[in-house]
C-alpha cells in the first residue's frame, strides 16, 4: 500500500506554504520505540523510491549530460539573468560584509535550512537566540512526522547578524564557487523543501562545505540557504533518540530513489516531537 509524504515549511506566520505531496513505494521502514532505552532505533532496510506528482519544468540546458531527474519541479530563467546572479553571488561570499549587503537589498526573508541551522547553533547558541525560527517538518510515516528548526532573519538588523554567523561558518575560504545543480543535487533538494525549484539557484562550493543557495525561494525577494555536506540527522522527541542517519541519493537514468543509512559518525541535528511554533 503506497504512503503519502507531506513536506511542509512554517514561516513565522505558523501557517503551512507550498505543501507538496510525494507517493513513497518500494519502502521498507521498521521503527520500534524501545522504552527502556535512551533511543529510537528506525531501520529503513531499503531504500525507498519516490514517484511525485508533478509535472518537469522544462529543460533548456545544452549540456547533453544535464537533465531533471523524473518529478522534480525544475523552472528556468534566462540564461543571462542567472549568470548575472550567479557572478554577484561570487563575489558577495568572496568579501566578508557581502552577504549583509546582498540580503539587505532582498526585501524577503533570509533564513536556513534545519542541518545549516543545527551547526550554527552550536557555535554560536547565544548569538542564534536572537533570531528567529522557522519549521520544517517531514512526514515519513502516519506515526512518524519529525520536526526541524530552522533560522530565519527579517529585519536588516538579524539579516545583519545572520550574515556574519554564515561567514564565520564558511570561514576564510580561497574556494568560492557558484554552479547549476547536478541532477541528484536537485533530487536531493526537491526532497527537502516545499516549493519548486526556481533558478537562480545555485550550488556553492568552498574548501570546506557545500551549500544549496536559492534566490527567490517560495517567492520573490527571499534568500534560502542550506548545507549539503554530510547530511546526516537523528530523529526523536526529549531523551529518545534514534541512531545517525545520513540521506542519499541514487539515480538511475532519470529516475531517482533516496533514503536513510545509519552512520556511525556524530550527527550535529536532533528534531523533536513537540510542537514548534515558529
Amino acid at each position: 500500500m503506497n504512503m503519502a509524504q507531506t513536506i511542509k515549511i512554517f514561516l513565522p506566520e505558523g501557517s503551512p506554504t507550498s505543501v507538496k505531496e510525494a507517493e513513497l513505494t518500494n519502502r521498507l521502514i521498521n521503527i520500534n520505540l524501545l522504552l527502556q532505552s535512551t533511543f529510537i532505533h528506525i531501520l529503513l532496510g531499503v531504500m525507498f523510491t519516490c514517484n511525485i506528482n508533478a509535472e518537469n519544468g522544462s529543460n533548456t540546458q545544452s549540456d547533453s549530460d544535464w537533465f531533471v531527474p523524473d518529478g522534480v519541479v525544475y523552472i528556468p530563467s534566462d540564461d543571462k539573468q542567472v549568470e548575472i546572479v550567479r557572478k554577484e553571488l561570487e563575489m558577495t561570499f568572496s568579501k566578508k560584509k557581502g552577504l549583509y549587503k546582498f540580503t539587505k537589498k532582498q526585501s524577503g526573508y533570509f533564513f536556513l535550512g534545519p542541518l545549516l541551522s543545527s551547526r550554527i547553533h552550536d557555535k554560536s547558541p547565544k548569538k542564534v537566540m536572537k533570531l528567529r525560527a522557522v519549521g520544517y517538518r517531514i512526514k515519513i510515516t502516519e506515526d512518524f512526522e519529525p520536526k526541524f528548526q530552522g533560522i530565519l532573519a527579517k529585519t536588516n538588523k538579524e539579516k545583519k547578524l545572520l550574515s556574519q554567523l554564515l561567514s564565520d561558518w564558511i570561514g576564510d575560504s580561497k574556494k568560492i564557487k557558484l554552479r547549476r545543480l547536478k541532477p541528484d543535487e536537485l533530487a536531493f533538494m526537491w526532497y527537502f523543501v516545499s516549493w519548486n525549484i526556481k533558478e537562480p539557484v545555485f550550488v556553492l562550493e568552498t574548501d570546506n562545505h557545500t551549500f544549496w543557495v536559492d534566490v527567490g525561494a517560495i517567492s520573490e525577494n527571499q534568500l534560502w540557504i542550506e548545507e549539503m555536506s554530510n547530511p546526516c540527522y537523528q530523529f526523536g522527541f526529549e531523551e529518545i533518540i534514534s541512531p545517525c542517519l545520513c540521506f542519499k541519493v541514487l539515480i538511475e537514468e532519470k529516475k531517482w530513489s533516496a533514503g536513510f543509512s545509519e552512520k556511525p559518525q556524530e550527527c550535529s541535528i536532533k528534531t523533536t516531537h513537540t510542537s514548534l511554533n515558529p
